[in-house]
């Protein structure tokens, strides 16, 4: 299985938790949309992808996270944990005078998901900001 670029190409930190409701995207065709922007950077990035998924997708954030080595520097707070929403609070102490805050929101209505992270990192007295947000949408069944 393909893994999903709805918010996760941006956290340059590592998160643990544990305890996370899941998230379900229904199966069928899905459209994806991610982009990432930061006042240090002179466009915003951007990436499109289509992914066909022939049975429901669970989608457990911390789970994901933590598949890409990211639970040895930060933790994540859930604020909030259903079946449709996760939004959460994020802190990360990567040593060396550099560390970060930030925020996450991931939402999903029937056919149509999105997420928002916030981070603000201080990296020895040098702030980066960063944004990153996605859309998906079901398209329609498999091809």
């Amino acid at each position: 299985m393909r893994r999903l670029p709805l918010i996760f190409l941006a956290l340059t930190g590592a998160l643990a938790v544990s305890g996370v409701q899941a998230l379900t995207l229904p199966a069928g065709k899905w459209a994806l949309d991610l982009e990432v922007t930061s006042p240090d950077t002179p466009a915003p990035v951007q990436q499109h992808s289509e992914e066909c998924y022939a049975e429901d997708l669970t989608l457990d954030p911390i789970s994901i996270l933590e598949q890409d080595g990211m639970n040895r520097f930060c933790e994540i707070t859930p604020t909030t944990d259903n079946a449709s929403e996760f939004i959460a609070d994020i802190a990360c102490d990567l040593g060396a005078d550099t560390s970060g805050q930030g925020s996450l929101r991931m939402t999903l209505n029937g056919d149509q998901t999105t997420s928002d992270m916030q981070m603000t990192m201080n990296m020895g007295g040098h702030i980066v900001e960063f944004s990153s947000k996605s859309t998906g949408r079901r398209v329609g069944a498999c091809e």
